[in-house]
């Protein structure tokens, strides 16, 4: 597989019509799989499994989310839900202009799943359109699957090498944390055990992946394969922004490809004293 992704070039398809409405993009990697999924107001999934964990993120709209023995709750854009592998969940979009959001899923079960009671009836349809409320980003109750990665302590990811930082969590086969760059800034080749894909979400970056560059933003996917030398640099107009995932048998940070751990790049006048 490639190592550079335009989402909206690629093809839409439905991804689970047994049971849900979601349709979009979808790439498999190695050990994980992603998606940029998209969903009509008060359409969805009806309660379902699948034997692999799940991240998904709200880019864009709000979602009615029911996991597990949860409540019932309304989400919206900068929320991250944790489906367990194998815990029933369901997922409504209840804006006006439907809702958008990245999957990530680990490889040991495709994008399907099967419906709680066990039908192909197809996707849930709400009988009304949902009423108006209000947006609930900056919240996620007491809801154990739920996070607001903008909210979550702001670490340092990759010191020695980047300029990363921002919210990390940690599933069982899969972590999921939101980068931040400031522009001109980036990190040194460096490599992991592990694999990674990222989702950019604002501003745009150099990437480069064993040796192969290209200019991303938002709504490009670039993977990581294990152990490959790679590096991202936000552009000099904007900070950078992205959502990544990396697989569990390794930690967040890599190893420079120099050895050195002298920490991330700086275009020339963009380090601060």
């Amino acid at each position: 597989m490639g190592y550079f992704y335009t989402m909206a070039n690629l093809e839409i398809r439905r991804l689970a019509p047994d049971y849900s409405s979601a349709e979009g993009p979808h790439i498999p990697g190695e050990r994980m799989q992603i998606a940029e999924i998209r969903k009509p107001r008060g359409t969805g999934s009806r309660l379902h499994t699948h034997p692999n964990e799940q991240f998904s993120f709200v880019v864009e709209g709000r979602l009615r989310v029911r996991i597990g023995e949860e409540p019932e709750q309304e989400v919206g854009q900068g929320m991250l839900l944790h489906v367990p592998a194998g815990v029933p969940h369901a997922f409504v979009a209840v804006s006006p202009g439907g809702a958008r959001y990245v999957t990530l899923k680990d490889m040991s079960w495709g994008m399907s799943g099967e419906a709680l009671d066990r039908t192909t009836a197809g996707p849930h349809v709400d009988p009304e359109p949902p009423a108006a409320s209000k947006d609930l980003r900056a919240r996620s109750g007491n809801n154990p699957y739920i996070s607001n990665l903008y909210e979550l302590e702001d670490i340092k990811i990759g010191p020695d090498y980047s300029t990363a930082h921002g919210g990390w969590v940690l599933g069982e086969r899969i972590q999921v944390l939101l980068y931040n760059k400031a522009k001109g800034t980036g990190s040194r080749p460096h490599s992991h055990p592990n694999e990674q894909f990222i989702f950019v979400l604002t501003g745009k970056a150099r990437a480069v992946v064993n040796g192969e560059e290209k200019i991303i933003g938002p709504g490009e996917v670039v993977h990581m394969p294990a152990d490959s030398m790679h590096n991202v640099i936000a552009l000099t107009g904007e900070d950078l922004v992205y959502l990544t995932a990396k697989d569990t048998t390794f930690g967040i940070h890599g190893i420079p490809g120099d050895g050195r751990n002298t920490g991330g790049f700086y275009e020339p006048g963009y380090k601060k004293d």
